[in-house]
């Protein structure tokens, strides 16, 4: 069992009506990096904040932060920084590839975080016992004097039972 210290940048009003229904929702879209899911930053409370404040959906109430540790068997979370599970998605992505090209099926003008999405949901209807994912990226922020790219770890979380509602900490932004 892994430990993770989650943040989730949001509004006052999604995160009234997360209390209210017990529960996180999600609205899938097609360019979802990580595929259909409520997405954390990982042990970043500054990019979840930053999220909260330029990106929330709900920008007519005030911006906040909502913390909490989430847990996952090693089975159950699909971790793309890890050489192995990397391996096994590309190896997934190369034979859908080989059989989209097989059928004469063209992958035209598709966005990145489109095919992203489309393959990790593919993936992971193949591979049920995920019920998150999680992937270092690289931001959008400058490099610095240091000459290091900044980088932020997401969890993507599709099973949101595994969201202990309870223990959600709020932090004002």
């Amino acid at each position: 069992m892994k430990k993770y210290d989650c943040y989730h940048g949001t509004g006052l009003k999604n995160y009234q009506e997360i209390v209210e229904c017990g529960s996180f929702t999600f609205r899938p879209r097609k360019n979802h990096w990580l595929g259909g899911g409520v997405y954390f930053f990982v042990d970043d409370i500054a990019k979840a904040m930053w999220w909260a404040r330029s990106n929330r959906p709900d920008k007519g109430t005030p911006p906040l932060v909502l913390k909490v540790e989430i847990e996952f068997d090693i089975d159950e979370l699909l971790n793309l920084d890890y050489e192995e599970d990397l391996k096994n998605l590309n190896e997934f992505a190369e034979a859908l590839l080989v059989a989209l090209n097989a059928n004469k099926a063209q992958l035209k003008d598709v966005d990145l975080h489109e095919w992203q999405c489309k393959l990790l949901e593919a993936f992971l209807s193949k591979n049920t016992q995920y019920s998150g994912i999680c992937r270092t990226f690289e931001t959008t922020q400058e490099k610095g004097a240091s000459g290091f790219q900044g980088l932020a770890k997401q969890l993507c979380i599709r099973d949101v039972s595994k969201i202990p509602i309870s223990g959600i900490e709020q932090i004002a932004v």
